[in-house]
């Protein structure tokens, strides 16, 4: 209901708010570019020092980050008969190679099997999956601006705080094509692997890939 009246009552008042006192205001103005907040990497990750962060920047009322590893998956198993003349059950697990946010730890996997073997072939040369790099927060880490100034004047101009902000969920990927030579990280799948894992990124480990960041290069 106070919805409703707010929206009733609401004047459309323009971009300058100095000419607002007490009312309910209605106004739709262009965000003041100088106002966005600056993101890097080490605005997402606790251990990463910004003084020797991955060189790629951005403004932005909010940011996200999504860090993901290129690990052995376990998908499925099911446990079935050995044979139709005992009870005995045998547990079988398919298994594949994909991108996750989490780590998946792979001691309880059924080395040795087939499915393994065709799922992850590489998995016998490491014996388990890579942990995350130091220097990073692994899955989804996402910051708001405090605030966000809007209007044609920024002298003028209205202040949108953080808790509004927060409805400003992060959805547009960031073009990282001009960060590419920048980066001097593996360029073929003969230079790295997925088992090597590195225990920190860096420019000199790092390539861009469309609109992510990689240090190998999946086949």
């Amino acid at each position: 209901a106070r919805v409703l009246f707010a929206e009733s009552r609401a004047v459309d008042v323009g971009c300058d708010s100095s000419k607002v006192m007490d009312k309910f205001a209605f106004f739709s103005c262009p965000v003041i570019a100088a106002s966005l907040q600056a993101y890097s990497p080490c605005s997402f990750n606790r251990g990463m020092a910004c003084t020797d962060q991955p060189p790629v920047n951005f403004n932005a009322p909010s940011g996200k980050q999504v860090v993901e590893m290129y690990q052995c998956v376990e998908t499925s198993c099911v446990s079935a008969n050995q044979d139709k003349d005992t009870s005995t059950q045998v547990r079988k697990c398919t298994y594949r190679m994909d991108w996750s946010k989490q780590p998946h730890l792979s001691f309880s996997y059924q080395h040795g099997s087939a499915e393994l073997s065709h799922g992850c072939p590489d998995m016998y040369s490491s014996g388990q999956n890579p942990l995350f790099p130091n220097n990073l927060q692994q899955g989804e880490s996402t910051d708001y601006a405090q605030t966000l100034l809007v209007g044609n004047d920024p002298n003028r101009s209205f202040v949108l705080g953080h808790e509004l902000l927060r409805h400003l969920s992060p959805d547009s990927p960031v073009d990282l094509s001009g960060f590419a030579g920048k980066f001097s990280g593996p360029v073929s799948s003969n230079e790295s692997s997925p088992w090597a894992r590195p225990l920190y990124v860096k420019a000199a480990n790092l390539r861009v890939n469309g609109n992510h960041l990689e240090t190998c290069t999946p086949p």
